[in-house]
């Protein structure tokens, strides 16, 4: 992916199959989408990264896009990171505080 441009990330993660077939991914996508329009920030700018079938009580190893968005956030090119709910972030305390 060529982040160049892309300085506001949303995350969404469900953690069943059952889930990915449901609305709960969209629903989560729209609502940051929102979030991003309110904040007036161009699409161009952003990108949703998705997890599809990952328990936020896993190894964050497992995660792909969580690890992607934490290597961009760390980088310091990232301005926002927009969740639906700290739970789809992690279920696990101490990595939300670490990702924070």
């Amino acid at each position: 992916m060529n982040t160049d441009k892309i300085k506001h990330f949303g995350y969404c993660r469900v953690s069943s199959s059952a889930q990915v077939l449901g609305e709960s991914l969209d629903v989560q996508r729209s609502i940051i989408k929102k979030q991003f329009i309110l904040l007036d920030i161009p699409d161009e700018e952003t990108h949703i990264l998705t997890e599809e079938g990952k328990s936020g009580y896993s190894n964050i190893e497992k995660r792909d896009q969580y690890n992607l968005m934490l290597e961009e956030t760390q980088s310091g090119s990232v301005e926002t990171v927009i969740i639906y709910s700290l739970s789809r972030l992690n279920r696990n305390l101490k990595e939300t505080l670490d990702f924070v």
